[in-house]
């Protein structure tokens, strides 16, 4: 039978399941769609559209948008801004490169005598860029570059430079003045020659005093510049192999006058561009699915959003001591070295681990730190929960002045059996704790912890670098990832956290969900009946699309929580496809899947029993 209905509907279904639970496992491998400033920006604020990814073979994910970030106060000058700002993260890879460019509303012409002001609020953090790393605001006269105003590329010396975006090490578009980190006004003047064959006049200033126009005798950099119609297009763009640079950018504008730039309500025309977008955050991503009970929230009232990032080339994989089963995406976050920054995003799992005299329980996550090392009250760990009782805190706690690892309290302090002997020296590792259940609330759970231990054999309590006791009553129900503290700019990556029954749950790959086109493009859209159905604990869903569609492909339970997700928001091709759907995770029972493209919402239902 083919439902055609809304997923609200499905609540009011009653069939009887049954609730019994597999196997435990809980993983969370961070795989969300990456974060990019693509497609954010409408045609307002004197822009015809949108940003966009304008390089083949540039990575996503390398920006987020926050609000903690650029040291406003720090700068020489009071500059008109929004508080929320854009922050780029640098692996040091070339295949880091990005641009991204956006169309101005209307050309700015190249009329003989007009003046056109651009300028934008640049933070560079330690440590500086060196060799080709380059970070600038571009300006285009259609598909021609004008003018590259920031640190171009091929140069050594960490110096401004305005002109070429690829300037070397001499000519009249470097500055004299060395990039040494913090918040700079960065302001350029393009007086046009009226023709396309004489060199437009251009001059930079870095930091230039804004009550009252700069004058062309004090640039920093004054070049000549070609265009033919005009400026039409705007761009930002980074990349190179300077390792784990910082840069924040914010308010890029254009105008046509040097007050209008300064201005906070311009009277003339303006471009600008002040990322005041929706602060990137962990809350409300992830579903009911992969042996949770829903997404995660922000768990700290007064918490600062917008410290994260899902990436997909920031964890050094390779350096692994052993092969772990991980996804290519990950976490990242950025510490400013606030303790506003303070964050703890908490989820609950799908069903409680019991404490069951006996049980043993795994959790495990990847954890990369790069440099500056964490020192003082950084803290940034995965943490279990009783209810709302935090049971066991993993990674490093706060309020200890050695950075070592440690497992037990959020707050160790100095001394005590919560702290290991294995300094937390920069890199990945692979934390992994057991939890063994005494059975009542009045005897300890014995915890232990293991740094990077091989995934091939459980390892020996007698090897623990952490061995201690904890206390909890019914058993584990919630997990968090906490992070804060006053270390200043330290870059933390996480991925694969994992909670099971078993070593094995938190050490073996879980296979995944295979979604591959089959047979010839079909007539009409069709969601079939999966096969086989009943099925334990995997089965297969075919579905055809008569033309290209966007698809999502979700699976229910029969009160209307979503318990997987296997294809999300996904442009497929015409064609007849199967998706493998893996139920290893969830309870024998009924489920819904639902097929939602352009024209059709079709649902069916399956039977798991185990």
């Amino acid at each position: 039978m083919l439902i055609r209905t809304t997923i609200k509907s499905l609540i009011f279904i009653l069939i009887l399941t049954s609730t019994s639970f597999g196997q435990l496992s809980a993983i969370e491998s961070f795989d969300y769609s990456l974060t990019t400033l693509a497609g954010k920006g409408s045609a307002a604020n004197g822009f015809g559209g949108p940003w966009v990814n304008d390089e083949e073979g540039g990575i996503e994910g390398l920006v987020t948008v926050g609000n903690n970030r650029f040291a406003y106060a720090d700068l020489n000058w009071e500059v008109p801004h929004d508080t929320i700002h854009l922050q780029v993260v640098k692996n040091g890879m070339w295949s880091d490169h990005n641009r991204y460019k956006r169309p101005l509303a209307q050309l700015y012409p190249n009329t003989a005598g007009a003046s056109y002001w651009v300028s934008y609020l640049l933070d560079v953090k330690e440590p500086l860029p060196v060799g080709n790393t380059y970070f600038m605001v571009k300006l285009y006269d259609g598909t021609t570059e004008v003018l590259a105003i920031g640190k171009g590329g091929g140069a050594d010396t960490p110096v401004f430079t305005c002109g070429s975006g690829w300037p070397g090490n001499a000519g009249d578009d470097l500055s004299a003045v060395e990039i040494l980190g913090g918040p700079v006004w960065l302001v350029a003047r393009i007086d046009m020659p009226g023709n396309a064959t004489d060199a437009a006049r251009t001059f930079m200033w870095i930091d230039p005093d804004p009550s009252a126009e700069p004058d062309t005798a004090d640039a920093d950099v004054a070049r000549n510049s070609t265009l033919t119609n005009g400026i039409d297009n705007i761009a930002l763009e980074f990349g190179g192999d300077g390792a784990d640079v910082r840069l924040i950018f914010d308010e890029i504008t254009i105008a046509t006058s040097f007050t209008d730039l300064t201005a906070e309500s311009p009277a003339g025309t303006v471009a600008r561009e002040s990322f005041d977008y929706l602060v990137t955050t962990l809350a409300g991503k992830g579903s009911a699915a992969n042996g949770f009970g829903g997404p995660w929230v922000n768990d700290e009232e007064g918490g600062i959003e917008g410290l994260v990032t899902v990436g997909n080339n920031r964890f050094a994989y390779a350096d692994l001591n052993w092969e772990v089963p991980h996804d290519t995406i990950h976490l990242q976050v950025v510490k400013n070295g606030m303790w506003s920054d303070h964050n703890r995003y908490k989820r609950p799992l799908a069903q409680l681990y019991p404490n069951t005299a006996g049980a043993s329980y795994w959790v495990s996550y990847l954890l990369d730190v790069k440099e500056p090392l964490p020192v003082g009250n950084t803290y940034f760990m995965v943490k279990l929960y009783d209810g709302t009782t935090e049971v066991l805190a993993i990674g490093k706690g706060g309020g200890a002045d050695t950075p070592v690892f440690t497992c037990g309290s959020g707050w160790p302090g100095n001394a005590g059996d919560d702290l290991s002997a294995v300094e937390i020296l920069g890199g990945p590792v692979w934390l992994v704790a057991r939890i063994d259940m005494p059975g009542n609330a009045t005897d300890a759970a014995r915890t232990f912890m293991w740094i990077d231990p091989d995934p091939s054999a459980e390892p020996d309590t007698a090897d623990a670098d952490v061995a201690r006791n904890s206390t909890l009553t019914n058993g584990i129900d919630n997990i968090a990832l906490e992070f804060g503290g006053d270390g200043a700019d330290v870059r933390l990556i996480f991925d694969e956290i994992r909670i099971g029954d078993s070593f094995a749950a938190v050490s073996s790959e879980i296979p995944t969900d295979v979604f591959e086109p089959v047979g010839t493009i079909p007539m009409d859209y069709a969601l079939e009946q999966n096969y086989p159905n009943p099925f334990n604990p995997s089965t297969t869903i075919s579905f055809s699309l008569p033309q290209e569609s966007n698809v999502t492909l979700r699976v229910f339970d029969v009160i209307g929580r979503e318990v997987a997700s296997l294809i999300q928001n996904e442009n497929v091709s015409a064609g007849t496809y199967k998706v493998s759907f893996d139920a290893s995770r969830l309870s024998s029972g009924t489920y819904f899947y639902q097929l939602i493209t352009n024209n059709t919402v079709d649902t069916r239902k399956m039977l798991l029993i185990k």
